[in-house]
């Protein structure tokens, strides 16, 4: 039997599309000394990354959480064991937060005015944006999904990884709620034909909530919240359910302190009152 150069071509081909994605990007990742904890994560339930891209197999780039992310978020959320944590919904919607809808390096991070790059977490639940023209221009029609802001402030800090040699620039990125993390640019490839870059992040990062848990999670951790009279007029008015499903708004957010300075406004007027001042 003869094998022509195209039929090998094809054969490794084939033989990548049936190997799941979390098994390609393990392969990839084995050498980062710092990511043992998600290799252990992707052995248990790596199908979740094939989940998370669907389709879109090409032109990706993944955050991949160091040890210390992923032992911290499984403490904090008294995650005792792996195989509970790669079940459910709950990994892909992290992940899909994860991943970039683009093939980003370390030049695009090096942007004077810093990068916004959209994710592949479109559940309407964790966002109500519309991707305007400039994301859509840049990344594509489809690239809709939640959005990651990369700043090289302070870019000029070069991090040198112990054991590994080599020096990989670091970018600060904000995402979710005034949650702030640390990129290590490595431009590590993988997944078919090693189309697809990953980074390395020093934390799982958390997806947006809707105002009303955003809102109200500092009240239940602390009774003198800063958001507390605000909760309690969105309360009083009922406008918590058209807040969190109204598409394409920013809420300012008055703290309790703006709230006693206009004399508690809360208390003091009624519904129709309080919802147009409000609004």
């Amino acid at each position: 039997m003869r094998f022509t150069t195209a039929s090998v071509i094809v054969g490794f081909a084939q033989v990548a599309l049936s190997q799941g994605l979390g098994a390609i990007l393990k392969d990839a990742i084995k050498n980062q000394e710092h990511t043992t904890l998600f290799q252990t994560l992707l052995d248990v339930g790596g199908s979740f990354i094939d989940d998370v891209v669907g389709d879109k197999r090409e032109g990706l780039t993944i955050l991949v959480p160091e040890d210390d992310a992923v032992d911290d978020f499984m403490k904090k959320n008294s995650i005792t064991d792996f195989a509970s944590f790669s079940q459910g919904d709950t990994l892909k919607t992290i992940f899909k937060y994860h991943v970039l809808a683009s093939n980003v390096s370390q030049e695009d991070y090096a942007a004077n005015l810093g990068l916004v790059v959209p994710t592949l977490l479109k559940d309407e639940k964790f966002n109500n944006r519309t991707a305007g023209s400039a994301i859509t221009i840049k990344f594509g029609d489809d690239a809709t999904g939640q959005v990651i802001y990369f700043s090289k402030s302070p870019i000029a800090t070069v991090s040198k990884r112990q054991g590994g040699g080599l020096e990989n620039a670091i970018v600060n990125i904000r995402h979710g709620v005034e949650q702030t993390a640390k990129v290590t640019v490595v431009d590590g490839t993988w997944g078919d034909n090693r189309s697809n870059k990953y980074q390395l992040v020093n934390t799982i990062l958390v997806p947006p909530q809707p105002c009303s848990t955003t809102i109200q999670r500092p009240k239940k951790e602390d009774a003198s919240s800063k958001l507390k009279a605000l909760d309690d007029a969105l309360v009083k008015t009922g406008l918590y359910p058209a807040l969190d499903t109204a598409k394409n708004v920013t809420c300012l957010a008055p703290s309790t302190d703006a709230f006693k300075k206009a004399k508690d406004p809360q208390e003091s007027l009624g519904n129709d009152e309080l919802t147009k001042a409000l609004l």
